[in-house]
């Protein structure tokens, strides 16, 4: 067994090749040199190692709203209740979003509904307005200043 290991450890030497973890035989603490990042590569460069099993990509939170509102009678004081009501105002959709504000949940939330939100349905105009409130951390009295109280 002695002499297995010697003709192991002088292949590894001889070849740059490092084994890492064969239980009895070596290990990378037995091989010169094999602790300095930067032994058999030929560079000054510590090696960047990536492990082999990466951590899965976060997923984006799905929206919480902190509140809980009636989204129809906010609506219904916004707008009268027409969820895809385009007015002079500057503000879009049944709950009244500014065009910049509309925009930045879209991007926050990745959610990709309608370029405008008086051309969003009910139900994305209302997960757009939980997600404000929600992750994004908005005040829904400083959203909607007035129709809030009927929420």
């Amino acid at each position: 067994m002695q002499f297995q290991k010697q003709v192991l450890l002088r292949t590894i030497v001889a070849t740059s090749f490092i084994v890492l973890s064969i239980p009895g035989v070596a290990s990378a603490g037995d091989v010169a040199g094999a602790t300095d990042p930067t032994w058999g590569t030929g560079t000054s460069q510590p090696v960047k190692l990536t492990p082999l099993n990466p951590p899965a990509p976060k997923k984006k939170r799905p929206a919480t709203p902190r509140y809980r509102a009636d989204w129809d009678a906010i609506a219904k004081c916004e707008s009268g209740g027409r969820w895809h009501y385009n007015g002079p105002s500057g503000f879009d959709g049944g709950l009244q979003f500014l065009p910049s504000t509309w925009r930045s949940v879209m991007k926050a939330s990745g959610y990709g509904f309608a370029r405008y939100a008086y051309q969003a349905t009910r139900r994305q105009q209302i997960a757009a307005a939980e997600y404000l409130i929600g992750p994004m951390g908005a005040n829904p009295w400083r959203q909607w200043p007035y129709c809030w109280r009927f929420g």
